[in-house]
């Protein structure tokens, strides 16, 4: 029986002897093989991630775009009407600006001219 057990011993020895083989190979492959996915995976991300960093970029130009419009229009309303600015042609001619009203307050000042 002793006999027994020594060959049958001996013989998963050798199988695992066999398997050990097979199993670092196996690891070795699943080992590249995640390497390679974490090194693609950390692509993807910095493509996206540049991308989605020139479209917010893109956003953030128009508002500061629309920012600037909107204050120069603000700087030329005066008062609640808005003043044109004065234009210069170049040759020490300054023609001024005119100023214009809303038509809600042009028609106002009508109709309160009409009732003096």
């Amino acid at each position: 029986m002793a006999n027994e057990q020594a060959q049958t011993s001996e013989r998963e020895i050798e199988e695992d002897v066999v398997n050990v083989g097979f199993i670092a190979w196996l690891g070795g492959v699943a080992t590249i093989l995640i390497a390679v996915s974490v090194i693609l995976l950390t692509a993807v991300y910095y493509v996206t991630l540049d991308q989605r960093e020139a479209r917010l970029q893109e956003e953030a130009d128009a508002r500061v775009t629309d920012l600037e419009a909107q204050q120069a229009i603000d700087a030329m309303v005066v008062d609640g009407f808005f003043q044109h600015p004065d234009i210069d042609d170049g040759l020490g001619n300054v023609s001024r600006g005119t100023v214009s009203i809303p038509v809600s307050e042009g028609m106002k000042k009508v109709v309160e001219d009409a009732n003096r």
